[in-house]
């Protein structure tokens, strides 16, 4: 099916797909009835939306509209997650620069114990973390957790685990930032497990927000600022884990006075690199 929308997205968004687009994409060059059945089947797919012509490949129908899995919606969302033209029909050379974040690789402190902190979260054991906070004052410390997820938000990585030392709340899920864990150790179920945990599973629920937006913003800035986060009718949706960040982010909100905030105080420029 990979083969088939390549064919679809590059004749629509770039006029035409040719034989050697897809021998280049897919390596079929040394089978040319491959890629020659690849775009008769897209064809044939997408009857009233392509059409083919001759050897010169395939192209678009006149006034077509693009299908949902065409929109420029979809190729975004696969461009935002680093999908490469064998996806998306577009090669690098044909755009304008698609500007991503630059790769991010989880890392803690001492690297060996990532080995152990990607373990866990393969198999679901518990470990123990040095780990350091953002409180006043504070050090690294370790920590007994079970993981129940790893969360990356396009900067940074993060660990959401169980606190597996706080039985008088309940053991919570909390979010443990990766780059600042110094070390990480396996734990022995058996000893470090006390007979009242109960693991909990990262249950991944939308929560609704009412959002109040600032009164200093235009008409046409509140139009803007409702379609880029989707709020409707005051009302805003987001997964229950990404309501801290995106309150640290972009609402006026007071600040825990125990947290070292913000840990950045000033930047200055210095040459380009």
């Amino acid at each position: 099916m990979d083969h088939l929308l390549f064919v679809l997205r590059r004749a629509l968004w770039i006029g035409q797909c040719r034989r050697a687009d897809v021998d280049r994409a897919f390596g079929t060059r040394k089978s040319p009835n491959r890629g020659t059945a690849i775009l008769h089947t897209a064809c044939t797919q997408w009857f009233h939306l392509l059409y083919k012509d001759g050897k010169k490949g395939v192209f678009p129908r006149v006034g077509v509209t693009y299908p949902p899995e065409a929109s420029a919606q979809a190729l975004m969302k696969l461009i935002s997650e680093r999908a490469g033209p064998d996806t998306t029909g577009i090669f690098p050379e044909e755009s304008v620069p698609f500007l991503l974040p630059p790769d991010k690789a989880a890392s803690t402190i001492n690297p060996n114990a990532m080995d152990v902190l990607f373990s866990s979260t393969i198999h679901q054991n518990p470990i123990r973390i040095l780990y350091v906070g953002l409180r006043h004052g504070e050090n690294a410390r370790w920590r007994n957790v079970w993981p129940r997820a790893m969360e990356f938000n396009g900067l940074q990585w993060r660990l959401r685990a169980q606190d597996m030392d706080a039985g008088e709340q309940h053991y919570p899920i909390k979010a443990y930032s990766v780059p600042r864990i110094f070390d990480a150790q396996p734990l022995d179920t058996r000893r470090s497990t006390s007979k009242d945990f109960r693991p909990r599973n990262l249950v991944k629920t939308q929560r609704a927000m009412r959002v109040h937006l600032s009164e200093s913003l235009t008409q046409d800035q509140v139009r803007a600022i409702e379609n880029e986060w989707g709020i409707r009718d005051g009302i805003m949706l987001l997964p229950d884990y990404s309501w801290f960040e995106f309150r640290k982010q972009f609402a006026s909100e007071p600040v825990n006075p125990d947290i070292v905030w913000p840990v950045i105080t000033r930047i200055d420029p210095l040459e380009e690199r």
